[in-house]
């Protein structure tokens, strides 16, 4: 028994301690997904606090969610051509109403990340470069396998290994370029006095810079790593990590979305008691807030999927764990909560919007 312990322990050192804590996956050791060991637990700790702080702190996420569900909605009435419910009502009796919403739904949740991330958004004359974007983020994410979780350092320049490596991660230069001049914008920007800086910034990008000049103030900006001294909080750290955080927090929200307003769709007494509930505590004079939540039991358990499956008299069942457990779960939790709270209730009190 002790040999096999001891057996046990040294794999579990070899492979953990020596190889998953210090292998460097491609495209670089860099960011929050693909980094590890301390350096990655320092990037994912700032990540983790600077989006909290967006929502507890100055309830900067709940302001721009509203903002770009406000301008979604206007779209759609836009496209539909009508202002009313009772219009609305009467286009649909006719069978003359038929939408897509899928593009706009992905162009509202990529907004929502670009505000926080660095203020910016896509206007309408953006909007093609955008879904130029995320056409390469898919194409990725299409070939991408679980064998290319095992590629890292010492093997991605062996011939066929390099050449899988390239094919996948070809397409993600182009998001990589963008990432690189949304950076260089807000330098510039500072540098001329067009934006200004205050307290911990407004984004992520203002947040990074601050804790950048206060690590080269107190000249801690490095980690001692391998024996090699690494500059943990840089520009191009930056670069990968708003990387990470814009392609992982989009497809996931969005297709989120689509699967709740089809459940509504499809099952109108759930509508109904979601309905009741929420307009019990708006009474119909406000918007809901992120501050609603404990006082919302079913429309929470409504987001876990099938309300019937996780709600009893008294409690919520924890049956499922979409965010991940542990040091890798989802950093940006917060957001994405909020997003399908806030989105989720005005689809509901909204008429117009149902036509999802």
């Amino acid at each position: 028994m002790i040999a096999i312990a001891v057996l046990l322990g040294v794999i579990t050192f070899l492979f953990v301690k020596q190889w998953l804590q210090r292998r460097k996956l491609p495209p670089g050791d860099r960011g929050i997904i693909a980094s590890n060991g301390p350096l990655w637990l320092e990037q994912r700790r700032f990540a983790l606090h600077t989006l909290r702080n967006f929502g507890l702190g100055k309830n900067i996420i709940e302001e721009r969610i509203m903002y770009e569900f406000e301008i979604t909605t206007a779209l759609f009435k836009t496209k539909l051509h009508v202002f009313s419910c009772e219009e609305l009502e009467g286009r649909f009796d006719e069978g003359g109403v038929c939408i897509e919403p899928e593009n706009m739904l992905n162009l509202m949740v990529a907004n929502i990340m670009n505000r926080m991330l660095f203020t910016d958004r896509f206007d309408k004359k953006d909007e093609e470069r955008f879904f130029a974007l995320k056409a390469k983020v898919d194409e990725m994410l299409k070939n991408f396998s679980i064998f290319n979780m095992l590629i890292d350092e010492w093997n991605m320049n062996l011939p066929f290994v390099k050449q899988r490596t390239e094919y996948i991660l070809g397409p993600v230069n182009d998001v990589i370029d963008f990432m690189r001049d949304q950076i260089e914008k807000r330098k510039k920007d500072i540098a001329a006095g067009v934006h200004v800086i205050e307290g911990e910034g407004e984004d992520y990008v203002d947040a990074f810079l601050v804790q950048m000049k206060k690590e080269e103030n107190s000249n801690n900006s490095s980690f001692t790593y391998e024996l090699v001294s690494v500059g943990i909080y840089s520009e191009e750290w930056l670069l990968m990590s708003l990387l990470d955080l814009w392609t992982a927090g989009q497809e996931t929200t969005t297709v989120t979305l689509k699967w709740a307003f089809s459940f509504l769709l499809l099952h109108p007494q759930v509508k109904s008691r979601l309905e009741d509930e929420l307009l019990s505590i708006t009474k119909g004079q406000r918007p809901l807030s992120i501050t609603d939540r404990l006082n919302t039991p079913y429309y929470n358990a409504v987001l876990n999927f099938n309300p019937d499956r996780y709600f009893t008299s008294d409690r919520i069942e924890q049956m499922v764990v979409p965010f991940g457990l542990g040091k890798r779960a989802c950093p940006g939790e917060s957001l994405a909560q909020a997003e399908l709270y806030l989105v989720g209730e005005h689809t509901v009190l909204m008429p117009l919007i149902l036509i999802l």
